[in-house]
């Protein structure tokens, strides 16, 4: 997500920031994890569905003849 132009930075910052310091605080204090948890919580209810919206307008713009491709590609590599 950081090293993309397809989400915002501020996306990228937000969603791992509040995954990051819940896990790290949490695991040391785990009364600040709780607390991070509550904060984080309601806003992954508005960060999820963006991000979401998001992958949703870029799938939009592909070709079935791309998805085809990439599949292909995908395929022959993960065999």
């Amino acid at each position: 997500m950081l090293q993309s132009n397809v989400f915002s930075k501020v996306t990228a910052y937000v969603g791992h920031g509040l995954d990051l310091a819940h896990i790290l605080i949490g695991f040391f204090a785990p009364g600040v994890g709780v607390i991070l948890l509550v904060i984080a919580g309601p806003l992954y209810l508005i960060w999820f569905p963006l991000v979401g919206r998001r992958l949703w307008q870029l799938g939009q713009s592909v070709t079935k003849a791309e998805v085809q491709q990439i599949g292909s590609v995908a395929w022959r590599t993960f065999r």
